[in-house]
This record gives C-alpha cells, sequence and structure tokens, in this order.
C-alpha cells in the first residue's frame, strides 16, 4: 500500500523538468533529470500519451519547439518519436525509463497531460502501484485529480492551478491534497483559503524570495 508522504513538497528542492538548459541538456531528459538526482533534487515531469498508447515525458503536446520537425505526440508513435533527435541530440524519454532511471533515489512531481477516455491515467496507475518510490500527481484537468480521487484515494494529488484553465474555480470540487499555483494567481482568496499544501510556479529564480512566504514551497527552473 503506498502511503502519502508529502514532506518532500514542501522541504526538497523542486527540479522543473529536471536540470537544463535547452542546449547541452534538453528538458524533460534522461539527461536532465541524471542532473537532479545527483543533486538529489525532487524531479518534476510532465507527461503525454502517444498514439499508440505509450506513456512518454514532454511537456509540450507537439515536438516543435525541442527539434526541428513538427506535429502533436498524440499524432505519433513511439517508434516515429524516437527518431526524432531533440536539440541536444537526445530522444523523448518514455515514463518506463524514467522511471527506471530514478527507482526511488528522489521523489517524483508528475503532470499529466490531457488523454481521452482517462487512457493516460490507467497507463500511469499500471506503472505507479509497483513504483517504491516517493511521488506526487497533479493536472491542470480537474477530472483527471478526480479520477484518481476516486480509483487511488492513497496517491498525493494535486491541482494545478492557473489563470488560462481556470481551475482555481474546482478547488473544493477536486479536494486536492496539495495545489500549484500560478504566481499571478498566489492571492487569490480561494487560494489563501485553501488549507493544504501552497506550491507556486513560473517563479524566476530572482523572484523566489518575493513568493516564499506566501506558500509552501516554490518552483522555478534550475
Amino acid at each position: 500500500m503506498i502511503m502519502k508522504n508529502s514532506d518532500f513538497l514542501k522541504n526538497s528542492t523542486i527540479a522543473h523538468r529536471g536540470i537544463f538548459d535547452n542546449k547541452k541538456t534538453a528538458e524533460n531528459t534522461i539527461n536532465a533529470f541524471k542532473k537532479a538526482i545527483t543533486k538529489g533534487y525532487t524531479i518534476e515531469l510532465d507527461l503525454h500519451l502517444t498514439k499508440d498508447n505509450k506513456v512518454v515525458v514532454s511537456h509540450d503536446d507537439k515536438v516543435d519547439r525541442l527539434s526541428n520537425e513538427k506535429g502533436f505526440i498524440k499524432d505519433k508513435t513511439l517508434e516515429e518519436l524516437r527518431n526524432i533527435k531533440l536539440l541536444d541530440g537526445s530522444v523523448i524519454p518514455t515514463f518506463d525509463e524514467v522511471l527506471e532511471l530514478v527507482n526511488g533515489k528522489v521523489p517524483l512531481l508528475i503532470e499529466l497531460k490531457y488523454s481521452k477516455g482517462f487512457r493516460l491515467e490507467k497507463e500511469v496507475i499500471n506503472r505507479l502501484d509497483n513504483y517504491k518510490g516517493e511521488f506526487a500527481i497533479q493536472s491542470f484537468i480537474p477530472s483527471t485529480i478526480i479520477y484518481f480521487r476516486l480509483f487511488r484515494k492513497n496517491y498525493l494529488l494535486g491541482l494545478l492551478v492557473g489563470p488560462k484553465h481556470n481551475t482555481v474555480n474546482f478547488i473544493n470540487t477536486c479536494k486536492p491534497d496539495f495545489i500549484n499555483v500560478n504566481k499571478d494567481l498566489i492571492d487569490d482568496k480561494k487560494v489563501q483559503r485553501f488549507k493544504g499544501i501552497k506550491l507556486t510556479y513560473l517563479v524566476d529564480k530572482k523572484e523566489k524570495d518575493k513568493y516564499i512566504d506566501k506558500c509552501d514551497n516554490v518552483i522555478c527552473n534550475i
């Protein structure tokens, strides 16, 4: 049985997409995660589902920004993605490869992107039920958090709150263990009324001191 332990969300440095510069090391790649593990940092990463239902690690839903190719991840098979080189020469890793690499050495903060019919959620559960390390799930999608709340209530669950997604209005509905809030919404009354753990994202390292007193932890690019 996986037991909830939220201490790492408050007390560790969280490496947003690993440690990267998108030149020598691309974000959300094996090398970026290796660097974070060396430092002992919690790793934040993002998951998408490919055309052939493979779980891969990427922030964007397209390959355009970090490669010389174009197209949506959901429209490509894993084999097709393997043939796309990122700007540092690496490739988009699978979630399985990342879990094997990390193997409980540091905690994981895992963001789920959108997929139809909760396919991504089901694939993630298949992997995490037998994973021995610490982790937390987060998403901008309220139905994703509600799904996990129904079927894996022992998981540590967080709602991402951003101005584009209007998710601040779903905090009470989702009943998350933590919220991860865009810095521009940190003073919102609904955010401040939340009694669980509050994280803040989209903060520049130089701004960290400005926000740290308003939340439990600040997520910056490292």
